[in-house]
C-alpha cells in the first residue's frame, strides 16, 4: 500500500494540530522513512494534538502525536480491511 491520498495532511510545525479525524475513519500514516501503515482512528484528544489508531490486521493500537512526524492520509473505506470478529 505505496498510494497516497490527494487528502494528505501533516503533523508539521510544533502548535500545530491534526486535522479533525473522525473516530473509525480509515487513515494511513506515514513515517519520517516512508514506511506506510494503515487503520482505522480510534480516538482523538479535544485539542487534536493527539490519535489512538487500531492498526489494521491485528497489529494493535498506536498512539500518535502531531509531532511525531508522521504524514496522515485519508483512505476511501475500501482501503482499510476490517478485521472479522
Amino acid at each position: 500500500m505505496r498510494r497516497r491520498s490527494n487528502n494528505m495532511t501533516t503533523g508539521a510545525a510544533p502548535g500545530a494540530q491534526w486535522p479533525a479525524l473522525q473516530r473509525d475513519e480509515a487513515i494511513c500514516l506515514i513515517d519520517p522513512s516512508g514506511w506506510p501503515l494503515s487503520g482505522r482512528v480510534d480516538a482523538m484528544t479535544e485539542d487534536r494534538s493527539t490519535f489512538w489508531i487500531q492498526l489494521d490486521g491485528g497489529r494493535g493500537r498506536r498512539l500518535v502525536h502531531h509531532q511525531d512526524g508522521y504524514v496522515v492520509c485519508k483512505l476511501p473505506p475500501e482501503d482499510s480491511p476490517q478485521l472479522a470478529p
